[in-house]
Order: structure tokens, then C-alpha cells, then sequence
């Protein structure tokens, strides 16, 4: 179990040399280029600030959101990503916690196999090949073989907070870093900005930020268990998933849709 959030300085001090200096910086518009440069000024108050009763500074919690287009029609509203770019010391603290709890799960497997999204070793490649793997085994022996795609739409912005904060406790994250992880998703707030053009501000009352640094994280274990229970084989990537099985018999064609 991992119930700790507190943090220490030489952790600050790593994750503020860590920083990208190409991202553009947050609402409070310090960027990632100055945080570098006072890196071993800053990083005693920052830990102070980062232990302070596992409260999140609301400015943290204020997010530019920028609509990145996919495909289709350009005119749709639905047919954007929305990007959220948050204060950079917000993410020097979401890489810690995201580390502690990475280095947690990876411990002790907690993380499905199946699941090949945001994760060290693991990319679409990895994804495919055990796919095709498993596919041409099937031909080899003749066999028929039945595919669902699931591609789950907005799924980053559905995620339901109290949902998330069951599966983190049901994967062992509890205490002072459930409290904290839980006030950084509470109270959010955002605005988009297009063409140097802010929006008015709005109150995020579901949903992990896109673009976040611990936002990822955060899906793979609420989608862990996506896998219980199902009687084919399961393959994902994010949120874009396969499951798939032979189907040589009727009865084959209707186990891919069945759980025990």
C-alpha cells in the first residue's frame, strides 16, 4: 500500500531539471526556462509548498486548454482534443507523485499485461505484435477469428472523480496521497484560449487533463480491470481497445461477447 505524499527537496530540485523548456508555460506565465535557471533557489520553498497539508494551490488547478484538431470537420467542436497547459511547478510536483506511484505498480504488477499505453518498454508496437502474434496462431490452425474495436469516445473527459478515487484505493493508494491526488481533481478550472482569444472561465467537474503529466497515469488504473471477467483475449492501447478470440463454432462467435 502507498499512503505517503509527502516529498523531499533533491526530488524537487530533479524533477525542476527535468523540466522541457519548450512547453509553454501556464496561467501563471513562469516558464519552464526560469524554473531551471532558480532551480537550487527555489527548491526548498517549492517542497515546503508541495507538503503543506496535501493541499493544492488553486492556481494549480487552472488550466489553458488548447483545441488540437483530429480529423473531419473543422467547424465541430467535437472533432478537437482539448489540451490542458497548467502551471509548470503543478507539473513538477504531478511527476513526482506520477514516479512514486509508477515505481509502486511496477513493483508489485498491479498494471495488466494487456494494457500498452503510456507505459515504459510498451508503445503501439508492442501493442500490434502481440496482436499479430496471437492472430496468425489462430491461422495457422485454420481458425476464424473475431474482433471487437473499442474506441471509447471522450473518455478522458468522462472519467468520474469518485470512480477514479475507488480504483486508487482498490489499487492500494490510500491516505495522504489519495487526499492529495483527490484536491488536485477537485474544483479544476478552465478556459480556452484560440488565436491569443481567452474564453471565460469554467468550473471542471469530471474528467483528467489532457496533457497533464499525471492525467495518464490516472486512466491506466482506472480502466485496469477493464479486463476481468471476459472470456476472449484483450488488447490495450489508452483507451483504444481489442478483444478478439477464434471463432471456429457459433458458440466461439458468442464467447467474444460474454464475460464469466
Amino acid at each position: 500500500m502507498i499512503t505517503n505524499s509527502k516529498t523531499n527537496t533533491p526530488a524537487v530540485l530533479s524533477s525542476l531539471h527535468r523540466l522541457q523548456e519548450h512547453k509553454s508555460a501556464g496561467v501563471d506565465d513562469i516558464s519552464s526556462r526560469l524554473l531551471k535557471a532558480i532551480s537550487s533557489e527555489v527548491a526548498i520553498p517549492v517542497t515546503l509548498l508541495f507538503n503543506c497539508k496535501g493541499k493544492v494551490p488553486h492556481d494549480w488547478k487552472m488550466a489553458n486548454v488548447t483545441p488540437i484538431f483530429k480529423q473531419g470537420n473543422r467547424n465541430l467542436p467535437e472533432n478537437y482534443r482539448p489540451i490542458s497547459l497548467t502551471c509548470h511547478l503543478s507539473n513538477v510536483m504531478e511527476s513526482i507523485v506520477r514516479d512514486v506511484i509508477t515505481q509502486y505498480l511496477t513493483k508489485f504488477d498491479l498494471i495488466l499485461s494487456s494494457q500498452h499505453g503510456f507505459r515504459r518498454g510498451r508503445s503501439c508496437v508492442t501493442n500490434l505484435l502481440a496482436f499479430l502474434d496471437k492472430v496468425t496462431s489462430y491461422d495457422d490452425d485454420r481458425e476464424s477469428v473475431n474482433i471487437i474495436f473499442l474506441d471509447f469516445a471522450k473518455v478522458f473527459d468522462k472519467v468520474l472523480h469518485r470512480h477514479l478515487m475507488l480504483k486508487l484505493k482498490a489499487h492500494g493508494i490510500d491516505g495522504h496521497m489519495a487526499h492529495w491526488i483527490s484536491n488536485w481533481l477537485d474544483n479544476r478550472m478552465q478556459r480556452v484560449r484560440i488565436n491569443g482569444v481567452l474564453s471565460g472561465w469554467r468550473l471542471v467537474t469530471s474528467g483528467v487533463p489532457q496533457g497533464s503529466v499525471l492525467g495518464a497515469l490516472l486512466f491506466l488504473i482506472l480502466t485496469n480491470d477493464l479486463d476481468l471477467g471476459l472470456l476472449s483475449s484483450i488488447l490495450k492501447f489508452a483507451d483504444d481497445t481489442k478483444v478478439f478470440g477464434k471463432a471456429a463454432t457459433p458458440t466461439d462467435t458468442t464467447r467474444s461477447q460474454q464475460t464469466v
